[in-house]
């Protein structure tokens, strides 16, 4: 199959959620932001056993082989596979191009009340870094629960990867768990992960 579109853009689907079991696809795909070879953008979602062989070719963020967008209301994948190149502008993985949600922080982390904005939400919220000490664990109430953790597992990735930052698995990861997989390829500076945002954010610390 041959799918081109904008946003939430995937081989067997834009967006889902829910549960896709033994699901496959295979073809290209060109997009603008969340393109994947399967899916475009997941949440609240279990796929497992499932696999795409799809060429992706995308100009904005978040750009995958299998999902380009996996974050809110978190996910789990198991047991799947992406075999095609991927291409795209930044964020780009290539089994998932962002994984789990995460913040940005637009101020110093050594400011006592730094501005921090939950990923797509246009608002800004406050946070308080208590006795002042190491921020990164300091940081709280940017709406990021375990319920937004995406699980990868047994999983793979075999397509050459174009973008950065970019990584043979994913292009970010936020509030995600990864284990038992790999990724070969040509993929830039060899890296299974493109960018590992360290400074998480979860209800309650």
């Amino acid at each position: 199959a041959s799918v081109a579109g904008n946003n939430n853009v995937g081989a067997l689907t834009g967006y889902a959620r829910g549960d896709i079991t033994t699901s496959s696809a295979s073809g290209n795909v060109t997009g603008g932001s969340n393109v994947g070879g399967l899916v475009g953008q997941i949440g609240s979602i279990t796929i497992s056993n499932s696999y795409a062989q799809v060429e992706v070719d995308a100009s904005g963020n978040d750009i995958g082989g299998f999902v380009g967008l996996a974050t809110t209301g978190g996910a789990d994948i198991s047991g799947s596979f992406a075999s095609g190149n991927v291409t795209g502008g930044s964020d780009v993985g290539g089994f998932v191009g962002q994984a789990g949600e995460h913040i940005d922080i637009t101020t110093l982390l050594f400011e006592t009340t730094p501005r921090i904005r939950k990923r797509g939400d246009p608002g800004w919220s406050k946070c308080t870094f208590g006795d002042g000490s190491d921020a990164v664990d300091k940081i709280h109430d940017a709406n990021i629960g375990i319920g937004d953790r995406v699980y990868i597992s047994n999983s793979y990735a075999s397509g050459n990867i174009t973008g950065s930052p970019s990584g043979g698995i994913a292009g970010k990861v936020g509030e995600a768990k990864i284990s038992d997989s790999f990724a070969t390829g040509e993929i830039p500076e060899n890296k299974l992960f493109g960018k590992h945002v360290i400074n998480q954010a979860r209800r309650g610390g």
